[in-house]
C-alpha cells in the first residue's frame, strides 16, 4: 500500500503539514520584511525587500491553495503544481542570495553607503541590520519546504501515473 497510491489519506495528510509550514514561513517572512521595509526604504534597498515581499506573498497564496485543494479533489493537481513549486524554490534561493550578499558583510563597512555618518541613529541601524541579516535564514528555510513539496508532486505525479495505467499484469506476460 503506502505511497504506491498518490489519492491515499497519507500523502494529503503530508501535503497538508508540508503546506502548513510553507505558510508558516511565508508569514514570518511577510511579517519581518514588511516591518523593515519602512526602514530600508529610506536607507538604499527597498526593491531587494519588495522582492522578498512579493516571493512571500507568492507562496502564501501557494501554500494555502494547494495545502486545501486535496480536501476537496485528488491530489493530481498539487503533483501537477510541482513546476510552480520549483519556481517558488528558485525564488526562495534568489532571495536568500540577495539578502546574504547584503547583509553578509559587517554594519560597520556599510555606514557610508546607507548614509549613516552620525551616531544619532546607529543602535536603531544595527538593530535593523542584525535582524535582516538573521531573517535571511527564513528565505533558506523556504526554499527547502517548496524543494520536498516538489520532489514530493513530482513523485507523486509520476506514482498516480503509473497506478492509473494499471502497470503490467500476470496476464500481460503470458
Amino acid at each position: 500500500m503506502g505511497f504506491r497510491d498518490a489519492s491515499g489519506k497519507e500523502k494529503v495528510v503530508l501535503n497538508a503539514i508540508i503546506r502548513l509550514a510553507q505558510f508558516i514561513v511565508a508569514a514570518a517572512a511577510l511579517g519581518v520584511y514588511g516591518q523593515q521595509k519602512g526602514y530600508w526604504l529610506d536607507h538604499g534597498i527597498p526593491a531587494r525587500v519588495t522582492f522578498e515581499l512579493v516571493v512571500g506573498s507568492l507562496a502564501i497564496v501557494t501554500a494555502a491553495a494547494f495545502g486545501l485543494i486535496p480536501f476537496f479533489l485528488s491530489y493530481r493537481p498539487v503533483a501537477l503544481g510541482a513546476p510552480w513549486d520549483f519556481i517558488l524554490m528558485v525564488l526562495w534561493g534568489a532571495a536568500f542570495g540577495l539578502m546574504k550578499a547584503i547583509f553578509l558583510r559587517s554594519y560597520r563597512d556599510d555606514d557610508d553607503r546607507f548614509g549613516h555618518t552620525g551616531k544619532d541613529d546607529y543602535d536603531d541601524y544595527v538593530g535593523h541590520w542584525d535582524t535582516m541579516e538573521r531573517s535571511a535564514y527564513i528565505n533558506l528555510a523556504g526554499l527547502a519546504l517548496f524543494l520536498i513539496s516538489g520532489v514530493m508532486g513530482l513523485v507523486l505525479f509520476f506514482i498516480g501515473r503509473r497506478s492509473s495505467s494499471g502497470g503490467r499484469t500476470k496476464a500481460s506476460y503470458a
